[in-house]
């Protein structure tokens, strides 16, 4: 697959999903021109049943003001739970202290997403960076009867040359 948004603007981070037939690819748009569109990216989404032909749907998800958590709306996964689609995302901004945390966005219909403005998940370990916490996968254990995010992270109290990322898990039962 090769894909290039119009202008200067290149596509990141496809996130895929499957359901009847259909290809759903959530995809980072890094714009890539701040003097005409400012900082941030968004998700955008192409629809494809073939992988060779793509329908553009446009913004998805789209990215929060400079002064909120999801400037940059960064990588995650999408699942669906009874009738509605959940998007864990990283909301990632420089401009905030504690720049990465994972956020909510929610759907009936995969195309328009409502982000949940009372989800937000962050570091809470000392052992932890808060400004590197990010690119959550989420899915549902049928064994242990719970869902699974992972995700990743750095721990911040070693060395500068020893290795300092960490794949971490978190479980729910809703």
């Amino acid at each position: 697959m090769f894909y290039r948004p119009k202008g200067k603007a290149v596509a990141a981070d496809v996130i895929p999903y499957f359901e009847n037939g259909k290809y759903y690819l959530f995809y980072l748009k890094d714009h890539r021109n701040l003097e005409e569109v400012g900082e941030g990216c968004d998700w955008q989404l192409l629809v494809s049943e073939d992988l060779v032909h793509f329908e553009e749907k446009g913004i998805a998800l789209e990215r929060g003001k400079q002064n909120e958590q999801d400037l940059y709306v960064y990588t995650g996964s999408v699942i669906k739970k009874d009738d509605t689609y959940y998007i864990f995302y990283t909301g990632h901004n420089n401009h905030i202290d504690g720049a990465e945390k994972i956020l909510l966005a929610t759907s009936k219909d995969l195309i328009h997403w409502e982000k949940e403005k009372d989800f937000c998940f962050s570091s809470n370990s000392d052992e932890l960076e808060i400004n590197d916490f990010r690119d959550p996968f989420v899915f549902y254990d049928e064994k242990k009867e719970e869902y699974v995010m992972v995700l990743t992270g750095r721990y911040k109290n070693l060395p500068l040359m020893q290795y300092r990322g960490a794949l971490l898990k978190a479980t729910s039962k809703d």
